[in-house]
């Protein structure tokens, strides 16, 4: 009996030859972004969307260490959804938004001479 092809498996690890659908460079955000609603999330929205990610971003963060940052700093990380699914009482994040914020302290080096 013959095997279907498309049931075959290839050796080589597929996601590194996948593609996105679309190229950023060509999305029109305005389009995009009505259809979007952004929201600050709390620590099981996050808990749960990093756990989401995790599935498909290879080494991203561990979760206590993003909670840390986001305990720090709340605007560190920015919740998506559609604006269609969006319930206010019970957010769902779809996708996240995460920045680190560098400081802007100069750390300059010391000379012994210098008191």
């Amino acid at each position: 009996m013959a095997q279907s092809h498309s049931r075959l498996v290839p050796d080589h690890d597929v996601r590194a030859a996948r593609h996105g659908k679309y190229k950023l460079d060509e999305l029109d955000p305005t389009r995009i972004a009505k259809h979007l609603v952004s929201f600050q999330p709390n620590e099981q929205v996050i808990i749960d969307i990093l756990a989401t990610a995790r599935l498909s971003i290879p080494g991203i963060a561990e979760t206590e260490e993003a909670l840390k940052v986001v305990r720090f700093n709340p605007f560190c990380v920015m919740a998506l959804a559609r604006k269609s699914k969006y319930d206010p009482a019970a957010p769902v994040a779809e996708g996240f938004v995460a920045s680190l914020p560098g400081n802007f302290q100069r750390h300059e080096p010391r000379s012994a001479a210098a008191g």
